[in-house]
Parts: structure tokens; C-alpha cells; sequence
């Protein structure tokens, strides 16, 4: 999917360190910190680690912007919130990715095309928000409009970063790296006593399940990608087999319904989307059903928890009930506001009116976007991230790339599927991997209109 130019200027690009000295530097980083850990303290070995390695990666990163772009995309579950004043691994990532792109362009003085109509509709989508924002009836929160520009931000550094075919790889091997870290977030947390029916619920290093199970489903896809790629290194699809069973040790912990429902949707979304003969094809969705019936005979935390939202008969004080209650709530108010919302803090004030007790945010993003911003706002939503789904679907290729299209799509899917039971609107990581799914066949098409010279 490499996209066709005009000649420009090159890049002098910073010189990295070769492939022995980082294995040396990495080598030697593990050894202090190990003799640090066994004399000292586990937390100052974890600081030098941090000391030594981080050099190599921001160098690493100014030489290669599509790995700036894609930590930051990645690493966005880890931030739980994307104003504030705590320090993230996102808000550094994302930083030293604006940095990183904002010196290219400056250096090629070129600007990539932008997938028109999703652009457009971004647009569109941050607008209804700001203007529901404005018109809100109660209180309103700015927090959705910031994550939603900080998304925009996103989208608009990976437009001009993920330009070939292989861009998509090294993004699929950062998403294995983060699963890596993210599952031994939940390993340290828990351990294995989360599995059982009264474990505790994991948050890892995302800080809550619901956000956890969320991220560990739309990272799946990525792993799946690596292990399907034949021309992958067996070092890179080992290490994504380790991602994606640290995935769904994570999602087990975690006990998550979003997270869960958005994994088995992602596994048979891309064993459906990625095989190109029809025995492979039957013989993937075999697989994922499989899995999925293992899951939940295996995994009672998280199935009770998913089946009990549409179970009537448990009781008024359960989850379950609440998720009804939550509902029904939403319908009553979206009549009375349907064109700009009512606000999101508009639900908590209903809930107490109603039930006389305080409500939380609304466990659906779908729920949340109708009541918040109104019926429009809703269309759109809904339209750009279905649309993105449709787009990467038509646009699967031959060869590895198809592998990774699908997951795209996949990961897509995900995230859609999580948002039905999540309260996460705007989040980075959700658009972001819904984004990628349209510069990925917009790429493709650019490169197929090269070729031919339509």
C-alpha cells in the first residue's frame, strides 16, 4: 500500500543504533537492574531500566515516526483520562509523536491526502459535540470535546505516518509489545486467583476493568494478524502467540461484558475476514466458536456478568437491573431532546428525579451519545464507525496485507462492540483503530490509481 509521490527532499535521518547494539544495551540494562533489584530495591532497578532503555526508544522513535504515532495510539488505555495533570505513558507517546511528524512536514514541506468523506465527518462529529456541549440543559462536561479534538490529533498524525504497507506490521507489533505489558500488569495484580469465580476483578495497568477489557479486545486483532503473516519472523509470531493468550488471560481477569463480547466479536470478525480459501475460512470460524464455547464455559465471571444484562428476572439491585434501568431512562429523556441532547450530566440528574438515587455515566456509549448530543450526533456516530468497518471490508487485499486489514476491521468491530456496553465516547484507542481502517483502504487506493494511472 505504498503510496505513489512526487520526488521531495529527503530526510536525514538519525542515525540508530544497529541491531548488536541494542541487543548489548538491553543486555546490559537487564543486568544492572537485576543486580539493583537483588542488592537494593525492585523499584530502582525499574528506574534504571527506564534510564537506560528510554534513550534508545525516543531515538529509535525520531527515526521511525510511525512507531511514535502507533505507542501513542496503543499506550492511550494506560492514560484512564486524557486531561489532568498526571504524566501517562500516552501523553509522552503522544507528545513526542506531535514533535516527530511536526519535523517531517516541516523538512518534506508536504502534506499526505486525507481519506475525504471520513475527514469531513470527524469535522462534522466534533462539531455536533461542541455545539450539544454549548446548548446542554444541565451542567455540561468538556471532557468529551477534548478527547474527541485529542482524537482528531491522532487521525491527523497516522495520515501522514502510515503510508505503506508495512507501516501497518510495525503497528501490529507495537499493539503484541503493549499486550505483553498490559497482561503482566494483570499477572503482578492478581496473579491467578482472579480466575476463579470470587477473584478480583483486574485493572492492570488501565486502572479499571471495564477500560481494560476494552483494550485488550481491540489489541487482539494485531496479535491474530502476526501469528496468520508466514513471511513474519517465527521469533515476532511466537511472541504475538504470547500476546493474544496474555489477551485473553487479561480479558478472563478483567470480567469485562464490553470487553468480552467485543473479543469473540473480533475473533470471528477476523477468522471470517482473513482466510482467502473457504475451507480456511470455515475452518478459522470452527475455531473461534470453539474458543468463544471454551471461554465461557471456563470464564464465569465474565459470561455470568454479559448474560445477566439481558436476564429480566434478576434482581432490581443487581448490575443487571441497573443496565435495564439505564435504558429505560434514556428512552424517556432522547424524545424530549432530540436534536441537540440534553448533556451528558443531563442522566445523573433523571436517575436521581426518577429513582431517587444518584446515577453514574451511561454503561453505552450508543445510549450516551443519543441522550448527550441528540439524535444527529447519533447518525454520525454511528455512521463513521460502521462505515469505517464496511470501508476496510471492501478493501481487503492479497498477500500478508490481508491479514492486516482484517484486523483492522476486526479491531474495529471491537470497539463497537465494546462501546454497546462501555461509557468510553471519544477515547483515542476506540477512533483510532476505527480510523485506521479508512487510511488503510485509503492508502490502497491511492497506490492502485498509481499503478494504473487513472
Amino acid at each position: 500500500m505504498e503510496v505513489a509521490a512526487p520526488a521531495r527532499r529527503s530526510i536525514p535521518q538519525a542515525r540508530t543504533v544497529g541491531g548488536l547494539g541494542v541487543v548489548a544495551v538491553i543486555a546490559v540494562a537487564l543486568a544492572v537492574c537485576l543486580v539493583l533489584a537483588l542488592a537494593v530495591e525492585p523499584k530502582i532497578a525499574y528506574l534504571a531500566l527506564v534510564a537506560i532503555a528510554a534513550p534508545v526508544g525516543i531515538r529509535y522513535m525520531f527515526s521511525h515516526p510511525v512507531v511514535a504515532v502507533a505507542v501513542a495510539l496503543a499506550s492511550h488505555a494506560w492514560a484512564m483520562e486524557l486531561v489532568g495533570s498526571i504524566v501517562t505513558p500516552f501523553k509522552i507517546a503522544g507528545i513526542l509523536a506531535i514533535v516527530i511528524v511536526s519535523r517531517n512536514l516541516l523538512m518534506t514541506r508536504r502534506v499526505h491526502p486525507f481519506p475525504p468523506a471520513y475527514s469531513y465527518g470527524v469535522l462534522a462529529m466534533l462539531a455536533v459535540v461542541g455545539l450539544g456541549e454549548l446548548l446542554a440543559e444541565h451542567e455540561g462536561t468538556a471532557g468529551p470535546f477534548f478527547e474527541f479534538a485529542g482524537t482528531l490529533i491522532i487521525f491527523v498524525l497516522m495520515t501522514q505516518t502510515l503510508l505503506h504497507e508495512n507501516d501497518f506490521r510495525t503497528l501490529a507489533k507495537v499493539y503484541v509489545i503493549n499486550l505483553g505489558l498490559t497482561s503482566a500488569s494483570v499477572a503482578v495484580e492478581v496473579g491467578w486467583s482472579a480466575l476463579g469465580e470470587s477473584g478480583t476483578r483486574a485493572g492492570g495497568i488501565c486502572g479499571q476493568p471495564n477500560v481494560l477489557g476494552n483494550h485488550l479486545a481491540m489489541s487482539l486483532p494485531f496479535a491474530l494478524a502476526l501469528v496468520a503473516d508466514r513471511t513474519e519472523t517465527a521469533v515476532w509470531r511466537v511472541l504475538a502467540v504470547v500476546g493474544a493468550l496474555g489477551s485473553v488471560y487479561g480479558q478472563w481477569a478483567a470480567a469485562s461484558r464490553g470487553g468480552t463480547l467485543g473479543s469473540v466479536a473480533a475473533l470471528i470478525a477476523f477468522a471470517a475476514l482473513a482466510p482467502r480459501r473457504n475451507s480456511v475460512r470455515v475452518s478459522a470460524m470452527v475455531a473461534a466458536v470453539l474458543v468463544t464455547v471454551t471461554f465461557g464455559s471456563f470464564a464465569p465471571k465474565s459470561f455470568d456478568r454479559v448474560t445477566d444484562t439481558v436476564d429480566s428476572s434478576v434482581d432490581i439491585d443487581t448490575a443487571t437491573s441497573d443496565r435495564s434501568a439505564h435504558a429505560r431512562v434514556s428512552a424517556e429523556m432522547i424524545p424530549k431532546h432530540p436534536w441537540f441532547g440534553a448533556g451528558l450530566t443531563a442522566f445523573s440528574y433523571e436517575r436521581v428525579r426518577d429513582t431517587g438515587v444518584l446515577g453514574g455515566a451511561l454503561h453505552s456509549s450508543v445510549l450516551a451519545v443519543a441522550v448527550g448530543y441528540g439524535l444527529p450526533a447519533l447518525l454520525l456516530y454511528a455512521l463513521l464507525q460502521l462505515g469505517s468497518v464496511f470501508v476496510a471490508a471492501r478493501g481487503l487485499g492479497d498477500g500478508y496485507s490481508r491479514f492486516y486489514m482484517a484486523a483492522m476491521a476486526a479491531s474495529a468491530i471491537a470497539a463497537i462492540t465494546s462501546g454497546l456496553s462501555g461509557t468510553e465516547l471519544f477515547r483515542a484507542e476506540q477512533w483510532g483503530v476505527v480510523s485506521l481502517c479508512q487510511i488503510a483502504a485509503f492508502r490502497a487506493r491511492i497506490n492502485r490509481q498509481a499503478k494504473t494511472g487513472a
